[in-house]
């Protein structure tokens, strides 16, 4: 009986998915939100097109073909004519009545523009055509796709969470932080602050554009936009999007802050809603991100900014340190897991700051920037992930934190595939861990169709377009990557600002001589646990897989957009250099110490000219 309501509670819940996507295909735009339908907040009429002879249009479309579109003539002479099709060359036109009467046109163009449509018109003489309503045509063949979809997707939820391991959890004794696992944890919190008040604000990759949405979120609660970022005047910070030096200087790494300049900026006061306008639109592919990670910093954020009265650089400083902070904590999780973990509890501290104290790592972290939660906690879940295959213990956190690096931004989803062919390698190799392999797959399956479910079905990831991008071939691009690897090594460790400068090339070759010099030992003395070697390497190599081919498809339209902290959340094979004896395993934390100090006098140097006086008064606002 117990079995019976559970399959009909599933097939309730599957239908009503289902249905429900039919209704997001065939009214809901990433653009416009709902445009039809029952969810429609306003009209999808637009204002009236002026038509002089031979004329393009785009009108709004949901993703549902056939869309059925109705359309009215103003302005058009007695006598005149007005020809609507959805092709330039009119075939098979519609005519739209002079007197006012609505016309309909059927089509199953495709999108030009994200829910955008073209349509052609050709007036015989001067008017105007407006665009009445947007509605989906029947389409039994639309309907039972949009259906499967969300069917499919629910039911695969429901299987995932289901999935229970047969085989016994392996007992290991539980060991905690020691105080000195305590004492290096806030050491590098203190360096987190420091790279937050370090560099000048808006000096992190894309950190306008991640400001412009965090403080605007109350104005797009859910889905953003495609390609542009709603800007409300309601928490607007002037630094962010109003011209002042701290733009001036971005991508221009021979220029440098004033003091004048500084003066002016750490003077500039808040303005009222009143002197903006209503809305504005920042083009950038941030507005098709998740909004979790927009919402903490928009909460945080404007919580500490109220309440110590926070001038404009002091708050988005607020912004930063509330990043860092939550940075920090999960990346915490990470430490205790690997603390926890017999195969890595003599070398989880070295590991550990491999992992979360680079300075790319920190300085990203201590930004407006979602990269700075999606790396720990994709490193959490391909962590923990590996905790249930060898354990089978710590699916909840597992679960939860795969769940967390999905819902803040779309590098997420790949790191769902990844650890799914980690967890496959893993069933594969160990006939007798095959239940475990398992329970992590459906629970991957389940945090993939939930993902999609509550926001990827409704907020396609998009690239913003860049106009002349090249369209390598496979070779050439392979060409392409193999020159750039040394820039996204120089990248992964520590390149700061906009990509703009870095510390002086020996610390890099250093590096690289060390990472290399660590993985002959670690090959030769196999200190390191087999079967955690391969998922590791597994998983970290499907990711960054994955993410080298998402450039090579997007790249014709997006350039080739590829930066050395995109593989951050594929750094667990760096870390298991750790793996050695009492000394060697601190050679990389050691180098990246020495590293951040150069990168931290390179910082002043990049803005304020070396003048650590000027970059006193910066921070402090002092004269």
């Amino acid at each position: 009986m117990r079995r019976r309501l559970g399959l009909a509670g599933a097939m309730l819940v599957a239908t009503l998915a289902g249905a429900g996507n039919v209704e997001r295909a065939a009214c809901w735009t990433q653009t416009d939100g709902w445009v039809c339908g029952p969810f429609a907040r306003s009209a999808t009429a637009t204002a009236a097109t002026p038509i002089n002879g031979f004329a393009k249009i785009e009108v709004i479309a949901p993703a549902w073909r056939p869309l059925r579109i109705r359309l009215r003539a103003r302005g058009l002479a007695n006598g005149a004519s007005l020809r609507v099709a959805e092709d330039a060359t009119l075939t098979s036109a519609i005519d739209v009545p002079a007197h006012g009467q609505d016309a309909m046109l059927t089509t199953s163009s495709p999108d030009v523009a994200p829910n955008r449509i073209a349509l052609w018109a050709d007036a015989s003489a001067p008017a105007s055509i407006e665009i009445v309503a947007v509605e989906p045509a029947w389409s039994p063949l639309a309907a039972i796709v949009a259906f499967s979809a969300g069917a499919a997707a629910a039911l695969l939820l429901l299987w995932g969470l289901g999935g229970v391991s047969t085989a016994p959890v392996a007992p290991t004794p539980a060991r905690r932080l020691t105080a000195s696992d305590l004492a290096v944890a806030l050491a590098v919190l203190g360096v987190y602050a420091a790279w937050a008040i370090l560099k000048p604000p808006m000096q992190s990759p894309d950190e306008p554009q991640h400001h412009v949405r965090a403080t605007s979120i109350p104005a797009t609660p859910f889905v953003g936009g495609a390609w542009q970022v709603t800007v409300a005047p309601a928490h607007r910070n002037p630094l962010t999007w109003t011209p002042n030096p701290l733009h001036w200087i971005i991508n221009k790494p021979a220029q440098r802050l004033s003091g004048a300049e500084v003066a002016d900026v750490r003077a500039m006061p808040w303005q009222p809603a009143s002197a903006y306008p209503p809305v504005e639109y920042l083009p950038s592919a941030v507005a098709s991100y998740p909004p979790t990670y927009y919402w903490t910093e928009f909460v945080g954020g404007q919580a500490l900014t109220a309440a110590i009265g926070l001038s404009p650089w002091g708050s988005i400083v607020a912004y930063r340190v509330v990043s860092a902070i939550l940075a920090w904590a999960i990346w915490l999780l990470v430490l205790a897991l690997l603390r926890d973990a017999a195969q890595t509890r003599d070398w989880a501290l070295p590991a550990w700051l491999i992992l979360a104290a680079t300075p790319t790592v920190a300085s990203i972290g201590a930004s407006v920037n979602p990269d700075a939660l999606v790396i720990p906690a994709t490193v959490l879940a391909m962590a923990a992930a590996w905790r249930v295959l060898a354990t089978g213990s710590g699916v909840g956190l597992f679960t939860a934190s795969a769940a967390l690096a999905a819902a803040i931004k779309p590098s997420g989803l790949l790191a769902l595939a990844a650890m799914g062919a980690g967890a496959a390698a893993w069933g594969y190799a160990r006939a007798a861990d095959r239940d475990r392999a398992w329970l992590v797959i459906r629970r991957l399956a389940a945090v993939g169709a939930g993902a999609w479910l509550a926001y990827y079905a409704w907020s396609t990831p998009r690239l913003s377009p860049v106009p002349g991008s090249p369209s390598l071939s496979i070779p050439a691009y392979a060409v392409s990557l193999w020159h750039r690897l040394p820039m996204l090594w120089v990248e992964l460790w520590g390149r700061l600002g906009w990509q703009e400068y870095a510390a002086s090339p020996w610390w890099y070759w250093t590096l690289f001589a060390a990472a290399l010099g660590l993985a002959a030992l670690a090959v030769r003395r196999r200190l390191v646990d087999a079967a955690l070697a391969r998922y590791v390497l597994v998983t970290s190599g499907v990711y960054v897989a994955l993410v080298i081919g998402g450039e090579l498809v997007q790249h014709p339209q997006a350039g080739l957009i590829l930066q050395g902290r995109y593989f951050a959340p594929a750094a667990l094979p760096l870390a298991l250099l750790a793996g050695q004896d009492r000394v060697t395993r601190w050679t990389l934390p050691a180098l990246l110490a020495g590293l951040h100090v150069a990168l931290a006098v390179a910082t002043v140097d990049r803005y304020f000219g070396g003048d650590w006086a000027l970059w006193w008064r910066a921070v402090s606002g002092g004269p």
